[in-house]
């Protein structure tokens, strides 16, 4: 993602404000301190643990991730700057750097936690077998997609049916106001099916409000 370069450069002077000023980072720099950044965010969120159904069939494990730009852009600020930079100034330049704040929490934001199931998830003609997976949220540029489920090496269990290639549940998506954190949510639709156990999955982040777009199957 390019940016123009006066903005790349005022996004330096924001990130390593200091003594070393003459020394402008390149875009490169940039970027990765960006994301070293991000990851702290990333490893320092509140983990989660959401339960649904009888004897909790469903068990998300997921990271609280901060959504909101404002947010996120004075965290970065103050851990990357060294706590040299006044907040008044981070805000004021934080629209410089936010195409690269983006890019990352769609980095990041590909693997939020795990889903535990213990009978079968049906999405459509696609089955989710129990056992534990990872989840992550799928963008359209900022526009949240889906949420992704796939099997990582080292976190399945040893006798679970492995998954052969990711799955993705598809959201409809609705601009709300900002999102403080990466909420999940699990809730029986309105009209239910008789002889089926449906549920539809949510997500909130960034400015939208998410729901899958057809509820998904648990059993047999």
């Amino acid at each position: 993602m390019r940016l123009p370069t006066i903005p790349l450069a005022l996004a330096g002077l924001l990130l390593f404000a200091g003594p070393a000023l003459a020394q402008m980072p390149n875009p490169a720099e940039i970027k990765k301190k960006i994301d070293e950044g991000f990851k702290k965010l990333v490893d320092e969120a509140e983990v989660v643990k959401l339960t649904w159904g009888e004897d909790d069939a469903i068990t998300i494990n997921y990271k609280k991730i901060p959504t909101d730009p404002k947010v996120i852009a004075k965290s970065l600020g103050r851990d990357i700057g060294g706590g040299r930079i006044p907040e008044k100034q981070i805000e004021q330049y934080m629209g410089m750097y936010m195409p690269m704040i983006q890019e990352m929490l769609n980095k990041h934001l590909a693997d939020v936690g795990e889903l535990i199931n213990k009978k079968v998830i049906k999405i459509r003609s696609k089955k989710i077998y129990p056992g534990k997976h990872r989840i992550g949220i799928v963008f359209s540029g900022e526009k949240i997609a889906g949420v992704i489920v796939f099997d990582k090496k080292g976190h399945a269990e040893k006798d679970q049916k492995k998954m052969k290639k990711p799955i993705l549940i598809k959201l409809k998506t609705k601009s709300t106001p900002i999102k403080a954190n990466l909420v999940l949510k699990i809730k029986e639709p309105k009209k239910k099916k008789k002889g089926k156990i449906e549920f539809d999955l949510y997500v909130d982040a960034l400015r939208y409000a998410a729901k899958s777009k057809k509820p998904l199957i648990l059993g047999d």
